[in-house]
C-alpha cells in the first residue's frame, strides 16, 4: 500500500524478489486515480484504489508504506484479516500501539515494523565491534534530512532511527529527557538507564542528509557515518576506519525477513512489542520546564566567560563564578593582545574565516579597547618555514587581507633571514581598557551576580534537568541549582565534563612563558611565519612589548589522557634564552630590558599540528550545558551571541513554571 517514494522503493524490491520466486505480488493499492494510472503504465500488475475484505483474506500479507498518520487506522483495520509489514512508526503514541497489540492477539495475525536499521550492514558490523566494550557513557546522534514541506506530526517519531539502533545494540530506551523544537527538527537530551546520557538532533534541517551516531566509552569513541558507510574507532590520536558493504541493501533484507515470517519460518524481527517499547521511551522526552527568567551559571571570569555573562544577562539571572579576586587574570591577561584579522593562520582557513566574521561583533561591544595606527609586519622565513613567500601572498589575497610589501628599519629585523615581509594594519586591543569595558557592562547589567574568590568544585545533573554546582567561597561550600550552565574555564574545561560525565575534548596542554620587555622604539608588531619563530608585539603602552618564541617559550607540552590540567610547578624564567633566540631575528632586542615573565597554561585542540587551527569551539553537551574553548579573544562576543541564541531557542520551546 502506498505510491510515494517509500512505496516505489518497496515495490522495486518486491518485484526483484518475485523474479527470484520468493513471493507472488497480488497487487498495489493506491489512493488516487492519478497514481493508479502512473503505476499501470509502468507495471503489468493489478492496481487497486481500495482493499476489499475478500482481497485481504486472499493474501498472506500486506506491506504498508503510506504516510505516518495513516499507519494506526490502516493497521488496525487490515490486521483483522492478514499479516502486516508497516513502515515505522507503527503509530504516533503508545496508546495506539496498545490497541494494535490487542487486535493482533485477537486475530492471531503478525505485525512486523519497518525498523530498517536492524538490517543495515553497518549496524550489524557495529554490534560485533562494540559488544566487548560494554555500554557507553554517552551517545550522540545527528539524523538530519533535507528540508521538506512542514510535516504536521512529530518529526521525532518519524525519524526514530537513533533510538531504534540504541535499543538494538544495548536493549535500552529512554527513561526521561528534554526536547527543544526548532521548526522541523528537534534537539534532545536523553537519560538512559545505567547512567548513560544521549544527545540526539533529529528532523528536517539541512540541504544534505546527515546520519551519524557516536558512542563514547572510557578511552575510546566509536563513530558511525551511515552516508559514507564507515565506522571510525578513535583512541587518542589513532583512528581505525572500517568500511562496511552497502549490499545487500537493508530494505531487501527487511522484506526477505517478512517473507520468512509469512512462510512461518522462525525469525527474530521488529514486532509490536519492540515498537511499543521504543515509543513509550520516547514519550518520556518532554519540553524543558523552567521559569521565564531562568537561573544561569557561567563558570570562569575570563573574557569569554564575562562576555557570555553580559549577553546571557538579557535572558535570565546570571551568576558568574571566578576563583580569583578579579576578572580576566589568567589566559585573558597572559596574551599578546593581537586583534586577529587572519594573517597569523595561513594553514587554517577555518580560523581566518572565524576571526573575520567575529571582528565586527567584537568591535560593536569592545571597539573602544582596540588600538590602531601602528605598523604590524608579517615576514616569511627563508628557512624551515611551513609556508613559502609565494603561498603566503596568495593566502593574503585569497582571504582579502590588505597589505603592502615593505620592511621595518634594519635595526628591527634581520632582512637576510626572510624571503618576504609585508606591512599590515592589524591592531591589538588594550588589555586594561578591555577589562574596564567588561566591568562597566557587568555593573550596568542588574541581572548579573558576580562571585569573585568563588571556586566551583563539582557538579551534578538532576533528573529534572537542573544542574547543581558546589561552590567554595571563604572556606564554606554552597550547593546551588541552575537551569543552564556555561563552562568557560578554558584549560580546565574537561573538569566540567568529568563532573557531568560528558565526553572529554582532546586537548594539548602547553605551559607557555610570555616575556614582557621594554624597548626604546615606537609601537610595532613583528612576526616571523610559519614555524618555530619569534613574535614581538606592542602592548599599547609606550615602549612596552610582549615577546614570545614558538619553541623556547614553550616550557612543557603534552596531551593528558584524562583531559585535565597537569599539576605542573611553575618553572624558573627562561627569559634570557627567549630574548637571545629572538635577537637572531630582531637585532633591537640587544637593548631589551626585562620587565617580567608571565606564565599560562594554554589549551588547544589536540592533534591539529598539521594546520595549527585555533578556532573558538562551543561544545554543546546538551542538558542545558555548554563549554567554550576560546581560540582567539576576537571571537568572544560572537561566541556569546551563539550560546544566547541557542538558549533563547530552548526558552521559546519550554514549558514555564507558574
Amino acid at each position: 500500500m502506498g505510491a510515494g517514494r517509500f512505496g516505489h522503493n518497496h515495490l522495486r524490491v518486491l518485484l526483484k524478489l518475485e523474479r527470484k520466486g520468493l513471493c507472488k505480488l497480488a497487487g498495489v493499492a493506491v489512493k488516487t486515480d492519478k497514481h493508479r494510472q502512473e503505476l499501470m503504465r509502468q507495471h503489468s500488475i493489478p492496481i487497486f484504489n481500495r482493499l476489499s475484505t475478500k482481497l485481504l483474506q486472499s493474501v498472506d500479507g500486506v506491506d504498508i508504506t503510506t504516510p505516518t498518520p495513516t499507519h494506526f487506522s490502516l493497521v488496525k483495520s487490515i490486521l483483522r484479516h492478514t499479516n502486516i509489514l508497516v513502515e515505522k512508526p507503527i503509530a504516533l503514541n503508545s496508546n495506539q500501539i496498545a490497541i494494535i497489540k490487542k487486535v493482533s492477539r485477537k486475530s492471531g495475525k503478525k505485525v512486523m515494523v519497518g525498523h530498517i536499521y536492524h538490517f543495515h550492514p553497518l549496524v550489524r558490523r557495529l554490534r560485533s565491534i562494540i559488544q566487548p566494550m560494554g555500554v557507553p557513557h554517552f551517545i550522540s546522534a545527528r539524523f538530519l534530512y533535507p528540508e521538506v514541506k512542514k510535516i504536521k506530526w512529530d518529526a521525532l517519531f518519524e525519524l526514530l532511527h537513533p533510538f531504534d539502533i540504541v535499543e538494538y545494540l544495548f536493549g535500552l530506551v529512554p527513561r526521561g529527557g528534554i526536547r527543544t523544537n526548532h521548526n522541523n527538527w528537534i534537539s534532545t537530551s536523553i537519560f538512559y538507564p545505567r547512567k548513560i546520557k544521549g544527545v540526539f538532533d533529529i528532523g528536517f534541517h539541512r540541504s544534505e542528509k546527515v546520519r551519524t551516531l557516536t558512542f563514547h566509552f572510557k578511552n575510546i569513541s566509536v563513530h558511525c557515518d551511515f552516508a559514507k558507510n564507515i565506522i571510525e574507532i578513535v583512541k587518542g590520536k589513532k583512528t581505525k576506519t572500517i568500511s562496511c558493504p552497502s549490499k545487500p541493501e537493508p530494505l531487501q533484507l527487511e522484506l526477505e525477513t517478512f517473507l520468512k515470517i509469512l512462510r512461518k519460518e522462525h525469525q527474530t524481527y521488529p514486532d509490536i512489542a519492540l515498537a511499543q517499547k521504543i515509543i513509550t521511551g520516547m514519550e518520556k522526552i518532554r519540553s524543558f520546564r523552567t521559569n521565564r527568567k531562568p537561573k544561569i551559571a557561567v563558570i570562569g571570569g575570563g573574557i569569554f566567560g564575562a562576555t557570555a555573562a553580559i549577553e546571557l544577562g538579557k535572558l535570565g539571572q546570571v551568576h558568574l563564578f571566578e576563583k580569583r579576586s578579579s576578572l580576566m587574570e589568567e589566559a585573558s591577561f597572559v596574551n599578546q593582545y593581537r586583534h586577529h584579522m587572519g594573517y597569523h593562520y595561513p594553514r587554517s582557513k577555518e580560523t581566518v574565516q572565524e576571526s573575520q566574521e567575529a571582528r565586527p561583533v567584537f568591535e560593536d561591544v569592545f571597539g573602544k579597547a582596540v588600538v590602531r595606527h601602528f605598523p604590524s609586519f608579517y615576514c616569511v622565513s627563508h628557512l624551515k618555514s611551513k609556508i613559502s613567500a609565494k603561498k603566503y601572498l596568495t593566502f593574503c589575497r585569497t582571504n582579502h587581507l590588505p597589505f603592502v610589501r615593505s620592511y621595518p628599519p634594519h635595526n628591527l629585523l634581520d632582512r637576510k633571514k626572510v624571503s618576504l615581509c609585508i606591512k599590515t594594519n592589524e591592531p591589538i586591543y588594550d588589555y586594561q581598557k578591555l577589562k574596564k569595558i567588561v566591568e562597566t557592562h557587568m555593573k550596568r547589567r542588574k541581572t548579573i551576580s558576580l562571585h569573585l574568590n568563588s571556586r566551583v568544585d563539582k557538579g551534578f545533573l538532576g533528573q529534572d534537568g537542573k544542574k547543581y554546582l558546589w561552590v567554595t567561597k571563604k572556606g564554606r561550600e554552597y550547593k546551588m541549582p541552575f537551569d543552564f550552565v556555561v563552562n568557560a574555564t578554558y584549560a580546565r574545561m574537561n573538569a566540567f565534563a568529568h563532573w557531568f560525565d560528558f565526553p572529554l575534548k582532546p586537548l594539548r596542554m602547553d605551559l607557555v612563558e610570555l616575556v614582557v620587555i621594554r624597548l626604546p622604539i615606537p609601537a610595532i608588531a613583528l612576526t616571523i611565519m610559519d614555524g618555530a619563530f619569534p613574535t614581538l608585539v606592542t602592548t599599547g603602552e609606550p615602549s612596552l612589548f610582549t615577546l614570545g618564541h614558538v619553541r623556547t617559550s614553550l616550557r612543557k607540552s603534552f596531551v593528558p589522557s584524562d583531559g585535565l590540567v597537569p599539576e605542573w610547578k611553575l618553572p624558573k624564567s627562561n627569559w634570557k634564552k627567549i630574548v637571545s633566540e629572538c635577537q637572531n631575528w630582531f637585532p633591537i632586542l640587544r637593548f631589551a630590558e626585562h620587565v617580567e615573565s608571565r606564565f599560562v597554561i594554554r589549551a588547544v585542540n589536540a592533534y591539529r599540528e598539521h594546520d595549527d587551527a585555533r578556532p573558538s569551539d562551543i561544545i554543546r553537551h546538551g542538558f542545558g550545558c555548554w563549554s567554550i574553548l576560546g581560540g582567539k579573544v576576537i571571537t568572544a562576543a560572537a561566541t556569546a551571541n551563539s550560546i544566547a541564541k541557542e538558549l533563547k531557542q530552548i526558552l521559546d520551546s519550554s514549558n514555564f513554571s507558574s
